[in-house]
């Protein structure tokens, strides 16, 4: 009977051995489909992550763009400004250089400024608009 015996001993621990794998395998394929559920979702999110990396990426290179414009921009109007104010003063001096035959004979200077002729061609405008508005009435 010790045969016997041996062989059911041997029958209960394989029965136990294989109720042991059978509950380690269903563990082992729930974690595997959580972490499939989990790979699913995280794949999502790096796809989402992705667009909007690209998204922001394409912002920062249109902001670099207008900035470079605005910088050229800058440049070019600066240029203008400067060109501007060569421009005033020369006029500045040339109107200054400009005397009138009376004050050449000794009387006192008057000092001609870019900025007064520009005030004097203005009254001179408004004037010929009056003018030009009582001829059509």
């Amino acid at each position: 009977m010790a045969p016997m015996a041996l062989l059911d001993s041997e029958l209960n621990q394989s029965e136990f051995n294989l109720a042991n794998y059978k509950r380690g395998l269903a563990s082992v394929e729930e974690r595997l489909v959580f972490y499939k559920k989990n790979e699913g979702m995280l794949c999502d999110q790096i796809v989402v992550l992705k667009r909007d990396a690209s998204f922001n990426e394409s912002k920062i290179n249109a902001l670099k763009i207008q900035i470079e414009r605005l910088k050229k921009e800058k440049e070019s109007n600066q240029f203008k400004i400067d060109n501007f104010k060569n421009a005033s003063k020369s006029l500045d001096k040339l109107i200054g250089s400009q005397i009138s035959d009376n004050n050449r004979k000794g009387q006192p200077r008057e000092r001609l400024s870019y900025k007064a002729a520009m005030k004097l061609q203005d009254q001179f405008d408004d004037e010929k608009r009056t003018e030009q508005s009582y001829t059509k009435k």
